[in-house]
């Protein structure tokens, strides 16, 4: 709300999908501007599941960014989810963010929306 662009945590990621064989699960991670304080201290991820009501929300200390743990987080709650890599994380710009992500693999999609940027991916385990 009263914050300024340069305060949001920027978060990216990508998700391989588990033993599910019907349409690829598909998660959005989205900071929650409500609860979050950008680089603050307490920051909300929320994790939502395409076609479903199913949603995880983890509150993590921006400040330390223990990856590890929100890893372990979604791994407790999704056995589905065999491997999440965290590409990038609090980028300050949104260009850098945009140019980080033409390396990412061509099957992953992106978008920006109100400046935060999300990142939608699904592969196949092969």
């Amino acid at each position: 709300m009263g914050m300024s662009d340069a305060n949001q945590a920027r978060v990216t990621f990508k998700v391989y999908r588990g033993t599910c064989r019907k349409a690829p699960w598909t998660w959005n991670l989205m900071s929650d501007e409500k609860d979050a304080k950008f680089g603050t201290g307490m920051e909300t991820i929320r994790l939502k599941m395409k076609n479903s009501f199913e949603s995880i929300d983890i509150k993590i200390d921006s400040l330390t960014r223990d990856l590890d743990y929100i890893k372990e987080r979604l791994d407790k709650h999704h056995t589905h989810i065999n491997m999440l890599e965290w590409i990038s994380f609090l980028e300050d710009d949104a260009t850098a963010m945009t140019d980080h992500l033409k390396d990412l693999p061509a099957k992953t999609e992106y978008f920006t929306k109100n400046k935060d940027l999300e990142v939608r991916s699904c592969r196949s385990n092969i």
